[in-house]
């Protein structure tokens, strides 16, 4: 019986530890939870998303304790299809995702900052036409991306004849701002055109198109698919509000 006694103790101990560790995974788990829930909100109305985005603070246990330092380490956020901006401003993409690092704050994320904000944005080929006043689609597949196929008509001599302007686009500009489109191509099928019309629609179609991304983000890489235009971009030193 003396034995026995001498073990409850112990037992007795470890159980009641046991509890208060789960007591406190779960309760670092819930400030976790409404962390990203309120992530989820204010990147919503801040950037004007049709939908908030999944949110996945990655930082190490206990959570709450980089809240109260004011620095959580990483925070994923991913959309499906979703609309961002307001106005002549708003753009529809296909997916967006973002990586924030180091997400700082010096009153408890009333405001915040954060080192570096990086990701990727897709566009499709409808809202890319939308966006150009063209049409434009997926054309021949090469080792550099998908090609661009505009298509737009020319008048000559009262006649309207369908062209097509093919080029791969890219980045171009000292901070990668401009969309261009490189290695330009003309195809007039059964019609022959003045050079000057053709110099003239090609003109027309390659005019650079300023990137304005918000943040202070820039454009850093740009690949050209059969589903769209995926934009690389990044910014450090961001200032969230």
């Amino acid at each position: 019986m003396t034995a026995r006694r001498r073990w409850v103790g112990p037992v007795v101990a470890l159980v009641v530890l046991g509890l208060l560790a789960v007591g406190l995974v779960v309760g670092d788990q819930a400030v976790e939870d409404a962390f990203e829930q309120r992530t989820a909100t204010e990147t919503q109305s801040s950037l004007a998303l049709d939908v908030p985005p999944a949110v996945d603070a990655q930082e190490g246990w206990p959570f709450v304790a980089a809240l109260l330092g004011g620095d959580v380490e990483q925070v994923v956020l991913r959309t499906g299809a979703t609309g961002v901006g307001t106005g002549p401003q708003r753009i529809q993409l296909e997916r967006l995702d973002l990586v924030v690092e180091h997400l700082r704050s010096p009153d408890r994320f009333a405001t915040a900052s954060a080192d570096r904000i990086s990701g990727t944005a897709l566009v499709g080929y409808p809202e890319i036409g939308r966006l150009a006043g063209r049409d434009v689609r997926p054309g021949e597949q090469t080792p550099a991306g998908t090609r661009w196929e505009v298509r737009t008509t020319t008048t000559v001599l009262g006649v309207d004849i369908p062209v097509v302007v093919t080029g791969l686009p890219t980045l171009d500009g000292a901070y990668g701002r401009q969309l261009v489109l490189n290695d330009v191509s003309l195809r007039v099928a059964d019609y022959d055109i003045p050079q000057r019309v053709a110099d003239e629609i090609i003109a027309g179609v390659v005019q650079p198109v300023p990137l304005e991304l918000p943040l202070g983000l820039r454009g850093d890489t740009l690949a050209s698919t059969a589903d769209g235009l995926e934009l690389g971009f990044s910014g450090t030193d961001v200032v969230l509000g």
